[in-house]
């Protein structure tokens, strides 16, 4: 999935990395990978359900875009390939959110 939606607490990528974590450790995933430079930050690792799941988001002040991944464990080989192809290809919309 690719979205955008605002950023309705004014969070930092710092807040919003805190935040996102919090939400997955609270449902009990494993993150294996984060990252966090300037105004992007990802996250991924594995749910209790076998399913991997990679979430990257570009923070600005009024509007957070999002890409989210999630696949099944099994299929990581196939998918890995795939996340990094949008990963890398993903332009977020302008900073003002509008």
């Amino acid at each position: 999935s690719a979205y955008g939606g605002n950023n309705a607490l004014s969070r930092s990528p710092a807040q919003e990395m805190a935040a996102v974590v919090k939400t997955y450790q609270s449902a009990r995933d494993t993150i294996t990978y984060r990252f966090f430079k300037d105004d992007v930050i990802a996250v991924s690792g594995t749910t209790p359900h076998g399913m991997v799941f990679y979430q990257r988001e570009v923070i600005y002040p009024a509007v957070i875009y999002t890409l989210l991944w999630n696949y099944p464990a099994a299929g990581q080989t196939r998918y890995d390939a795939l996340v990094t192809q949008t990963v890398d290809s993903f332009v977020p919309g302008p900073a003002h959110g509008g």
